[in-house]
């Protein structure tokens, strides 16, 4: 199997990460699967998480901590890409209730934001009482959680569909299809 040069760079990070943790059982063959996990990850973004992580782990990171750590460079790189958290974007719909209350069109920062206002109903949240608005937040956080969970599991999907040889990605697809269908 010949090996990009992206991925001999990975790799290489790897390994050599694996010597600090002597106590990682780490084979080729777990390499390997990091490789195929990590295809969306560059070279250059896997060297700057891998240290990171190293000055603060005690064991060989797994490779969901890798990708939320690859997440959050990502978010300090390109601000503009970052999700607000459910106080923020609570925060948010709040400054929309004083600029447009029910009367206007509100305008929110994330497709997130505007499908949880969506679900609650825009109407409903500027005229709650303020003696149950924090039951109406509860319920905007579950709602804005969930949205932001599925977005997380589609981006996920995405990325590991990218990666496949392209006759793989349309055997998936094609499967995945015919499933929704019967």
């Amino acid at each position: 199997m010949s090996m990009s040069s992206e991925n001999d760079a990975k790799l290489r990070t790897l390994s050599a990460f694996l010597k600090i943790y002597p106590s990682s059982r780490l084979d080729e063959e777990g390499l390997t699967i990091y490789l195929l996990m990590l295809a969306d990850v560059s070279a250059a973004e896997l060297s700057v998480v891998m240290q990171k992580i190293a000055r603060h782990s005690k064991f060989f990171p797994a490779v969901s901590e890798i990708l939320d750590t690859v997440k959050q460079l990502r978010q300090l790189i390109n601000p503009a890409g970052r999700i607000p958290s459910a106080d923020e974007a609570w925060y948010e719909v709040m400054s929309q209730i004083q600029q447009a209350y029910p009367y206007k069109q509100p305008s929110f920062s994330t497709p997130e934001i505007r499908k949880a206002v969506h679900y609650i109903g825009w109407s409903m949240i500027c005229e709650t009482p303020a003696g149950d608005m924090s039951i109406v937040r509860a319920h905007f956080r579950d709602i804005y959680q969930n949205m932001l969970q599925r977005g997380k599991d589609e981006q996920e999907t995405r990325a590991i569909l990218a990666a496949l040889p392209a006759g793989k990605k349309g055997d998936i697809v094609r499967r995945a299809l015919a499933a929704k269908t019967m």
